[in-house]
């Protein structure tokens, strides 16, 4: 796909969507996801890794909202701050299986360090959805201020991606709690 590319109807979104999920084997669409950013605390530890548990459907019909909720610490990290401008639960398929195929996720509960490279993948992927004006984009704004901060940091800031298979899943590690807080507090 390229950026001159455009989906201006729901049923271009809606085919887009479809292409994307049939590229990645054992695709499940995830109870909640969002793309996150980690800002750097009093020390520093390991870099997260995916932490994938299994699969399941999900029945919730809320959709993705722009929230400002954060978590204290991340993977090991102390004081580390880690921020999910919109917290998707039960909503934006399209969103979710962009992500997943710019990070490489299948199914299952988990969360991954993204690169820049990445996240400018996942802006890219979705940018043709931008056409289709009958509906906000609020993961298309939240992925491109995400990848102009960590294009103008230093380093320290790190992008990370979480999908949750179901709600009802344990916690996975801090990235999985900072989102899962983030939709607590949107009140999705």
């Amino acid at each position: 796909m390229t950026t001159a590319e455009s989906w201006t109807t729901a049923a271009d979104l809606a085919a887009a969507r479809g292409r994307f999920e049939a590229a990645i084997p054992g695709w499940r669409t995830p109870a909640a996801f969002g793309m996150g950013t980690v800002a750097p605390g009093a020390g520093s530890g390991p870099a997260p890794t995916p932490t994938p548990t299994p699969a399941s459907a999900s029945t919730s019909t809320s959709t993705s909202t722009p929230t400002s909720a954060s978590a204290s610490a991340s993977g090991g990290e102390v004081g580390a701050s880690v921020e999910f401008p919109v917290a998707n639960a039960g909503g934006a398929a399209l969103s979710a299986v962009v992500l997943a195929t710019a990070c490489g996720h299948r199914a299952g509960t988990a969360s991954y360090e993204l690169t820049v490279d990445q996240v400018a993948r996942a802006v890219d992927l979705l940018a043709p959805a931008e056409a289709y004006t009958a509906v906000p984009h609020p993961n298309m704004a939240a992925w491109r201020a995400i990848l102009e901060r960590l294009r103008a940091d230093d380093g320290t800031l790190r992008a990370v991606a979480v999908f949750v298979a179901d709600l009802a899943d344990p916690v996975a590690d801090d990235h999985d709690a900072a989102l899962r807080a983030a939709i607590s507090a949107d009140g999705s």
